[in-house]
C-alpha cells in the first residue's frame, strides 16, 4: 500500500470501501455531534475531522478514491442537511479538502512509510491552508457577509475582534483566525487519519482476501 503499485479503483470491493468511508465522512460533518466550535475562534469557524475518511481512502486505494469520498460526502451533506450558502460552502469544502488530500496521497504512494505520510501531510497542509486563505478572502467571507450581514464585512471582522483584539481588518482576520484554524484542523485530521488507517488496514486486508477467495 505504500509503494507505487496501482490499485484498480472501480471494483465492487473498492466501491464498497468508498461507500463506507463516504458514509462515515458524512456523519463526521453533523453539527453538534462531530463538529465543534472552539472559543478561541469566531463562531463561523467549525472544527471537524470529516476529511479523515477521504485521507484513509486515498492512502488505501489511491488519490482518486479520496476525491470520490469528498464528492459523495458533500453531495450527501447538501441533500440531507442542506446548505446555508446555496451550495458554495460544500464546493469550497471540496476544494480545500482535495488540496490537502492529493499532495498527501501522491507523496505517500511514492515515499514509503511514515516518512512519506508526514511529508505528504506537510505538503497538503501548506497547500490547503494557502488555498483556504485565498478562498476565504475572495469568496467565502464576501458571500457570508452578503447572505447574513447585508454585505457588511466589518461585522464579520467584529466577530474576530471579540475573540482577539489584534483582529482589526480582513487581513488580520485571516492571519489570526483563518490561518491558525486551518493549520490546527489539518494537524488533527493528519493524526486521526494515521490512527484510523492503522486500525482499518487489517479490516481492508481481510475483506480483500475474502473477496479473492469468493
Amino acid at each position: 500500500m505504500t509503494g507505487t503499485k496501482r490499485v484498480k479503483l472501480l471494483t465492487p470491493l473498492n466501491m464498497s470501501k468508498i461507500a463506507m468511508l463516504s458514509a462515515v465522512a458524512f456523519v463526521l460533518t453533523l453539527d453538534g455531534i462531530f463538529r465543534w466550535r472552539l472559543p478561541i475562534f469566531p463562531s463561523f469557524l467549525a472544527l471537524d475531522i470529516a476529511d479523515m475518511p477521504a485521507v484513509v481512502g486515498s492512502m488505501a486505494l489511491g488519490p482518486f478514491a479520496g476525491l470520490w469520498i469528498l464528492v459523495i460526502r458533500n453531495i450527501l451533506s447538501v441533500l440531507i442537511t442542506g446548505s446555508s450558502t446555496g451550495g458554495l460552502g460544500p464546493i469550497v469544502n471540496f476544494i480545500t479538502g482535495a488540496t490537502y488530500i492529493l499532495p498527501l496521497a501522491f507523496i505517500y504512494h511514492r515515499v514509503k512509510g511514515i516518512k512519506g505520510f508526514m511529508l505528504g501531510a506537510l505538503a497538503g497542509t501548506l497547500i490547503s491552508t494557502a488555498v483556504a486563505l485565498a478562498l476565504n478572502y475572495f469568496v467565502m467571507i464576501p458571500v457570508f457577509a452578503n447572505l447574513f450581514f447585508e454585505g457588511d464585512v466589518e461585522r464579520i471582522i467584529g466577530m474576530g475582534t471579540a475573540i482577539n483584539e489584534n483582529i482589526t481588518n480582513l487581513f488580520t482576520l485571516l492571519a489570526y483566525s483563518i490561518l491558525p484554524f486551518n493549520i490546527l484542523k489539518n494537524v488533527i485530521v493528519t493524526i486521526a487519519s494515521f490512527i484510523m488507517f492503522k486500525v482499518l488496514t487489517p479490516v481492508f486486508e481481510a475483506l480483500k482476501r475474502k473477496g479473492s477467495s469468493a
